[in-house]
């Protein structure tokens, strides 16, 4: 608050140097859980502005219970992480903090700790690799036609390999065979939980199912008319 007559700041919270620092805190603890939305926004929050959540604010967090929030409330804090946010990653890392993935992002959840091939994921598991290609693709959104369906599509293009992954004993490593068609069901389920919308289901059922057939295309040196057949995908999701 500001006095009006004589310009003095009145910061009882210590909310000016929390915005230095960078810091999202909850200032108390019985209001803030009032309104459980307040776990989506401090992550939503975190991922625009890049802020960080203080860590009571992160334990208070987890005894909200985020189940009766209607949908649209969800991905309305979604869309601005995915959409206003350069490092959208941030907001599914501060919910996993708060152990709040488990009810509208259980899809998400299931990523940590999936492993991949080394040799083509250096990065570590199905997770770390999924937010590594949605902050990329949050580059690059405005290119798109429809940018949330683009960055949903990044966010689901692997729901399918917590299915298939297994340790293949001759390679001596991790594969994932066929885990894009079978990402495709898992991904209508999340579109449908938090959007319910048949459009968005349609285009992210479509890049999920067909994520991988650029690579393999063109590792077998297919012809052009294959590309072209490769982008009609409406027929290829029939």
């Amino acid at each position: 608050m500001q006095d009006v007559l004589t310009g003095e700041i009145l910061d009882y919270f210590g909310g000016r140097q929390d915005l230095k620092n960078r810091i999202i805190r909850h200032v108390d603890d019985h209001t803030f859980i009032e309104d459980p939305l307040r776990v989506l926004r401090a992550s939503q929050f975190a991922a625009r502005f890049n802020f960080t959540v203080d860590s009571k604010t992160i334990e208070l967090s987890k005894q909200l219970d985020l189940t009766k929030l209607p949908h649209e409330r969800i991905y309305t804090e979604l869309d601005k992480a995915l959409l206003k946010s350069n490092r959208p990653s941030v907001f599914f890392n501060t919910l996993r903090d708060m152990d709040q993935l488990t009810y509208w992002f259980p899809e998400v959840q299931s990523l940590i700790g999936c492993p991949q091939n080394p040799v083509y994921h250096p990065e570590g598991d199905v997770y770390t690799h999924t937010m590594n290609v949605i902050d990329n693709a949050s580059i690059v959104k405005q290119k798109a036609s429809d940018s949330r369906a683009f960055m949903l599509a990044a966010l689901c293009h692997d729901f399918g390999k917590p299915a298939t992954t297994e340790f293949n004993e001759k390679k001596q490593t991790y594969t994932s065979y066929g885990h894009d068609q079978a990402g495709v069901e898992p991904a209508q389920h999340f579109i449908k939980r938090v959007y319910n919308h048949n459009q968005l289901n349609t285009y992210v059922k479509t890049m999920t199912f067909c994520h991988m057939m650029p690579h393999l295309l063109n590792a077998d040196q297919s012809s052009q008319t294959a590309f072209m057949k490769m982008a009609n995908f409406s027929n290829l999701t029939q």
